[in-house]
């Protein structure tokens, strides 16, 4: 009944309580929750997920790299990254093949280089995002200053260097 309520602070501390649960049952109404209309709920989902772990969670998170909110799309990622899901390096690998297309927003191309960076294993992943970093010298700003940071730490770790403070 709770993940039902009409205040979403209530559903997303039922959503935490979940999380720690970690049961089939909890992450099966966790994910039912992933369409939920606040973004405070569904942000909290993403983590519940990720604490969890399991095949069934990470599918889900897998998924969520299509969701319509971009910045669902970047936790995901993040996430995927955080927790060591080696399952999902394929999905990160090619949609970061495609991020030529210019279909790739900012969230999600910044959560798919940190993703890689914690996930993938070598030359090939290094030159990946080489291969993408003139994309992140068409942005301005913060933006690109944001980029070029988690591109610069995702290649460290991923030529076994330890990533400098302040990167």
């Amino acid at each position: 009944r709770k993940l039902n309520h009409r205040d979403w602070y209530v559903v997303r501390n039922v959503v935490y309580i979940f999380g720690s649960l970690g049961t089939d049952e909890a992450v099966h109404s966790l994910i039912l929750l992933l369409d939920h209309k606040d973004m405070r709920v569904r942000r909290e989902v993403v983590r519940a997920l990720a604490r969890v772990r399991g095949p069934v969670a990470e599918h889900a998170l897998v998924q969520l790299l299509d969701d319509h909110e971009p910045a669902m799309r970047r936790l995901a990622a993040e996430w995927l990254g955080f927790v060591g899901c080696t399952t999902a390096l394929p999905e990160i690998r090619q949609r970061l093949a495609r991020a030529d297309d210019d279909q790739l927003d900012f969230d999600s191309l910044i959560g798919l280089v940190r993703a890689l960076g914690r996930l993938g294993n070598g030359p090939d992943d290094a030159s990946l995002i080489k291969k993408i970093a003139p994309r992140w010298a068409l942005l301005r700003g913060e933006k690109q200053r944001e980029l070029s940071r988690a591109g610069k730490e995702a290649l460290a770790r991923l030529q076994g260097q330890s990533v400098p403070a302040g990167v």
